[in-house]
């Protein structure tokens, strides 16, 4: 290969690095334009959130919210206690256990199943007046639009955040 045909080579190659250079800090700087807009328009539906929890409608929504997140945590307890109530009548079943230890094995069994009978029925009552509520108030419906919007918005940053970390 002549010298010349070397230069003409070592230029393109050249070229072609400055054109991909160019190329990917491109791409960089529109990342971060995202990054920036997805930013700036997440503050502004924090905003708006905030201002909708001022109404008296969203603070019932909220204050029922946190009743129904606590009774589920409740339930999930009880739950775990039918269970441990039912294994344990089974054993005993199993270990010939005196019918007076099983008849009291059975009661707490049941007990316990009644018991998370009546929080599932609160649960399903809290559940339906939340949904009567969102259905009813205006403020409410556009509280629960909000969020859904904020927490799509926030994945939707996330994975900016990880293109732009991986580029």
């Amino acid at each position: 290969m002549s010298d010349a045909q070397a230069t003409f080579t070592a230029t393109l190659d050249s070229s072609g690095i400055q054109a991909g250079a160019r190329s990917g800090l491109s791409a960089m700087e529109r990342l971060g334009q995202s990054i920036q807009r997805q930013t700036k328009n997440l503050g502004a539906y924090k905003a708006a959130q905030a201002r909708l929890v001022q109404s008296a409608g969203v603070q019932e929504y909220l204050k029922r919210q946190k009743a129904i997140e606590k009774n589920e945590a409740f339930a999930a307890k009880v739950e775990k206690r039918v269970a441990q109530a039912q294994e344990n009548l089974a054993i005993a079943k199993q270990a010939n256990v005196s019918s007076d230890d099983l008849a009291k094995l059975a009661d707490e069994a049941d007990k316990a199943k009644e018991s998370l009978a009546s929080v599932k029925g609160e649960l399903d009552e809290l559940q339906n007046a939340q949904n009567k509520l969102a259905g009813s108030d205006a403020g409410v419906a556009a509280f629960r639009d909000q969020a859904k919007v904020i927490k799509s918005t926030e994945a939707e940053l996330a994975d900016l955040q990880g293109q732009y970390n991986a580029a």
